[in-house]
Parts: structure tokens; C-alpha cells; sequence
């Protein structure tokens, strides 16, 4: 509808409906409205390869082919107005689980399954079909003024200045040239809105997914004075910014071969998190300066951040996992026992992360944040894509059984806050911990949409926040490293065990099954880097069991505790 090139056919042989049903079935989500000079042949092409699925409502007529409207439509006097016009200009995409069938799934812009095919203004008027009227524009007049259905053939007049210099190319030349051609076409439409937008805000933009225009912060902070008289800044890029030490020790913690089920640190040991997790915040590949590499985040890396900033600022904290554990309780008994109530953290604010989406608690595929405020009385919902600004009758029932130790929630409010809007699919998670990290610190946003370049700059904040209490020494070993230590254990192992009377001739020993710290008798150490450790050490004290057809050997330190 603004005249940008989305998709690019090269054709070999005469046009025909195939090539715009080749186009129409490629596009990851159908479009709603398609206009075209032979809107009729593209429809039944098309619906022919879809089992009649594609244009499912009147062929992708406007409306039904009765004689009555056919003959008002001939009159010029049949007028439609359409539901998802207005949709048009919502401000965000109407985002939602991905549905795996996209010929029923729903639009993410317009919110409906109906499919349209229509003919441009210059071919509407040659129809010799009557049922063909009813793919007039003129029958929908919000439809009309909305879309400019000329565009095509203006886009087509912007080539014909070198029209000529086309035709002369080889294959090769000529495609690579029409691509640039596109390409800076789509850049002078998108740069010249952008800039009569931002003369009206007078302040920095930025495009973001489906081509939408979002706040970018202009280097000081926009401050906006609302109905009770706080101050809600914009998003700052500069107060997320991570400093070359903290992206040195997560380029560290990404070299070489290490486990990725190797827990860093952990948060009161319900919360930990692990190489895998910080991966999920911020890829290797996210640490280049243009990559946009934003895989899903992990269940305990949203858990174990939630967790450290509630730990920070004195707070309390659940994971995603302890409302599946209370809604299976009460499903199954109607209630949740004393032993789970008992075990919540009683603290003046509590922070629950959430995964939605499906009709079950046990999935999703969407995070949100519930805040549970005990000094207000209140549960504050964070949702990016705002779909659940409110909590079903049923989930508040589970909630007053939960907390009846602390009165139940009777009198509590459910209120949604301004915060940041979520424009993709896969930062959820981000936008879950970003909300926690404001409401911590007690900073309100406005309710602007972050591109993707503003979460790029979140992700890199959250894992290194993440990682400020580790040191880079104590990140495990890599493959390489592990190797190099086991060849020096073997090493020493072997020269202590030639000496006649050493105390190191232990069945454990000479099986090569003991790693230990320190060699008995001697003050050096094989890791000098780990200061804490907790497996046994070979120097007073033997006890031997001996269980069924199997001789079971513990070595036991007689200078240290055990666990």
C-alpha cells in the first residue's frame, strides 16, 4: 500500500496467473488484499492449487455473486465497508502464536482470514463477466481511499527512463541491476516518510519489523509528564551500553570448546544458569557489530534474571515452572497444599515470570511478568505484545488459594502499566527481564515499540549483568584445557608412583580413577585457580565397604568436612 517492492519474479515466458500464484504462496503470511489487472484468472489459479482454500470467501469477491448484488454493482450503487480496513493504520501488529497452517491462519496486520483478489483501477471498468463488478474497488470505499492501486504502473514509468540500457543487458547484468534499481526505490520511499515523520514528532525514528516507524531515543532523554504527574522517559540506548570488559568476558566465555550444560552461578540454587542459558541472551554471533542473531531465550535464563534482580533490590522471586506445579494441584485436588503455600518467599513485592500462549499452563510460546505488590495491593501485568492485560477468573482463584496465608489478594487490583511494545516473535523474554529491571529500579517507560536493534542493545545488558558476579577465571574449562590438565595429572601420577615409599599407592591410583588437588606430601597444587572444591583428597584416613560381588572403595579426608 505505500508502493514498496516486497517480492521479485523473473519471467521467462509470458505472464500469466501461475506467476502471481508463484508470488502469493511464497509470503511467509498471506496477504489480505491482492489487486492486480487479472484479479479473476488469479483467483481461480490459485484456489485450483489450494484446494479452493486460498480465496475461500466468494472466490476473493468482495461479496456474495447474487444476482441483487451483481445488479447493484452494475448500477454503481453496491457499497461495502469492510471490518479490517480500519486495521490498516492500527498501531502495532496484532502479534500471535504462529499458526503451522498458514492458508487458515490469521493476519498479523489486518486480524482476519478472508482473502481478497481485485483489479486495479485501470482494468475494473473491461470486465465482461458481471460477477466480475464485484471486484471493484469502487464497491469499498475505505478500501479505496487507503491503497493507491496505480502503483504498479508508476513504478513501471520510474523504469522506463532506462528501459533501454535494460533490454541491452546480459541475463546476469540485467538482473543484478533491477534488484539495485528495487532496492533504492524501496530506500527513497522509506527514507522520505521517515523523514516527514520525524519533522512532525520532532524527534529520531526508526523502522522496525513490517516497515512501522518506532521511537529511537535522540541522545537525552525525552521526558513526558502524564495524568498523576510521573515522569516516563523513552528508551535510552546509552543507559544499556556495555563496556569492552563486560563483551571481553562473554567473547571469553564463547571461545574455545565448553560444556553447554555447565552451570555458571546461581541465584538461592532454584535459579541457576548455564552457558547454554547466557547463549539464548546473547549468541557469539550478537557480539559482531551488525549481526541480528535473537534466538528464543531459555525458561531458566528468564527465571535466573527475574531471580538477580529481585535478589538486588530485596524482593522476592518464583520461576516459570511454580504456576505449572500450582495449577496441576488445583486441577487434580481443587486446592494447593500447606508444603507448596509455605515455600514462597514473603517478601514486600514478588516477581513471577510466566510462559502463555496455549490453552494449557504446561506450554506457550509467549513470556509475561506478573508483580505481585503486597504494599499496594495490587498485581501488575507485563505483557509486549498485549494480549493478556487482564487475569482470567479462573487464574485469580488459583492466585487467592495460593496466597490465603497473606489474605488471600481479597481487596488486590489488577492494573497494566506503560511499558515497552514487543514488534517480533522471539524477544519475549527480553521485554520480560527489561520490565523486571524497571520495575526494580521503579523506572517507568513509555509505551513505545523497540526495534530490533534496541533489543539487540538489551540482550547484551541482560547477559552481561548476568555474568558481573562471575569472574573469568572461574568460567569452566574448555575441551582443550581439561585435556592439558589431564596430561599433567598422569604425568605427576606416574612420577609419584615410582617412588618406593610413597604414601600415593592406593587402589584408586593405579586405576587412574582419583582426580585430586595436591599430591600427598607435597604443598604444590594441579589448579591453582580454584580456591573452593569439594571432591575428597587421598591423605589420612580409608574406609572400605564391601557390598554384594562388588568391592566399593571411599577415600575419605580427614582434614576437611565433607558434603
Amino acid at each position: 500500500m505505500h508502493g514498496v517492492v516486497y517480492y521479485l519474479n523473473f519471467l521467462f515466458w509470458t505472464e500469466s496467473a501461475r506467476d502471481h500464484a508463484d508470488g502469493l504462496l511464497s509470503f511467509k503470511q498471506f496477504p489480505t488484499c491482492y489487486i492486480s489487472d487479472v484479479a479473476g484468472q488469479v483467483a481461480r489459479h490459485t484456489n485450483n492449487r489450494t484446494r479452493q482454500l486460498y480465496f475461500k470467501q466468494h472466490d476473493g469477491r468482495l461479496c456474495a455473486p447474487t444476482p441483487d448484488n451483481i445488479k447493484l454493482a452494475v448500477n454503481k450503487e453496491l457499497q461495502m465497508d469492510m471490518k479490517w480496513v480500519k486495521n490498516l493504520r492500527f498501531p502495532l501488529p496484532l502479534q500471535g502464536s504462529l499458526d503451522g497452517d498458514r492458508v487458515a491462519a490469521t493476519h498479523p496486520i489486518t486480524g482476519t482470514t478472508e482473502r481478497y483478489s481485485l483489479y486495479d483501477r485501470f482494468h475494473q471498468k473491461n470486465q465482461k463477466r458481471p460477477e466480475e463488478r464485484l471486484r471493484s474497488l469502487n464497491i469499498c470505499p475505505s478500501l479505496r481511499t487507503e491503497i493507491n492501486s496505480s502503483v504498479a504502473e508508476q513504478f513501471n514509468r520510474e523504469l522506463a527512463s532506462v528501459r533501454y540500457s535494460l533490454c541491452q543487458m546480459k541475463e546476469a547484468h540485467f538482473k543484478q541491476t533491477l534488484r539495485v534499481l528495487i532496492d533504492l526505490h524501496n530506500e527513497k520511499i522509506n527514507l522520505t516518510f521517515k523523514s516527514e515523520m520525524e519533522a512532525l514528532c520532532n524527534t529520531q525514528l526508526s523502522i522496525g519489523l513490517h516497515g512501522m516507524l518506532g521511537l529511537q531515543s535522540a541522545g537525552k532523554e525525552d521526558h513526558k509528564p502524564t495524568v498523576a504527574g510521573t515522569v516516563r522517559s523513552s528508551f535510552q540506548a546509552e543507559l544499556y551500553a556495555i563496556d569492552d570488559n563486560d563483551k571481553g568476558k562473554l567473547e571469553d566465555l564463547f571461545s574455545g570448546c565448553r560444556k553447554g550444560t555447565q552451570i555458571i552461578t546461581h541465584v538461592s540454587r532454584r535459579f541457576p544458569v548455564t552457558i547454554k542459558d547466557i547463549r539464548s541472551f546473547c549468541p557469539p554471533e550478537l557480539l559482531a557489530q551488525s549481526s541480528m542473531v535473537m534466538p528464543w531465550l531459555t525458561d531458566d535464563a528468564v527465571n535466573y534474571r527475574v531471580a538477580q534482580l529481585a535478589q538486588e533490590h530485596t524482593s522476592g522471586s518464583l520461576g516459570t515452572y511454580d504456576f505449572i506445579l500450582w495449577h496441576r494441584e488445583w486441577t487434580t485436588s481443587g486446592g494447593v497444599s500447606e508444603q507448596v503455600v509455605k515455600c514462597i518467599p514473603v517478601s514486600d513485592k514478588l516477581f513471577l515470570p510466566r510462559i502463555v500462549g496455549h490453552l494449557s499452563p504446561e506450554t506457550g510460546n509467549h513470556f509475561i511478568l506478573w508483580v505481585f505488590d503486597f504494599k499496594l495491593r495490587q498485581i501488575r501485568v507485563y505483557d509486549s505484545l498485549m494480549l493478556q492485560c487482564q487475569i482470567s477468573h479462573g487464574d485469580m482463584d488459583l492466585l487467592r488459594n495460593v496466597f490465603r496465608l497473606s489474605g488471600g489478594l481479597e481487596g488486590w487490583t489488577v492494573t497494566f502499566p506503560s511499558q515497552w511494545k514487543q514488534q517480533d516473535t522471539v524477544n519475549c523474554g527480553v521485554f520480560v527481564c527489561s520490565a523486571a529491571e524497571n520495575e526494580a529500579l521503579n523506572r517507568e517507560v513509555t509505551a513505545e515499540a523497540l526495534t530490533l536493534n534496541q533489543c539487540r542493545t538489551l540482550r547484551l545488558h541482560h547477559a552481561a549483568q548476568i555474568l558481573k558476579t562471575v569472574n573469568a577465571e572461574d568460567f569452566p574449562r574448555t575441551a582443550e584445557e581439561l585435556l592439558k590438565m589431564e596430561k599433567k595429572e598422569i604425568k605427576l601420577q606416574e612420577a609419584e608412583a615410582k617412588k618406593p615409599n610413597s604414601n600415593s599407592h592406593c587402589l584408586a591410583w593405579k586405576l587412574r580413577s582419583c582426580l585430586f588437588q595436591r599430591a600427598t606430601g607435597t604443598t604444590s597444587v594441579f589448579h591453582e585457580k580454584i580456591k573452593m572444591y569439594s571432591w575428597v583428597q587421598c591423605i589420612s584416613s580409608v574406609l572400605v565397604w564391601r557390598g554384594t560381588g562388588r568391592l566399593r572403595i571411599f577415600f575419605v579426608d580427614a582434614t576437611a568436612p565433607l558434603n
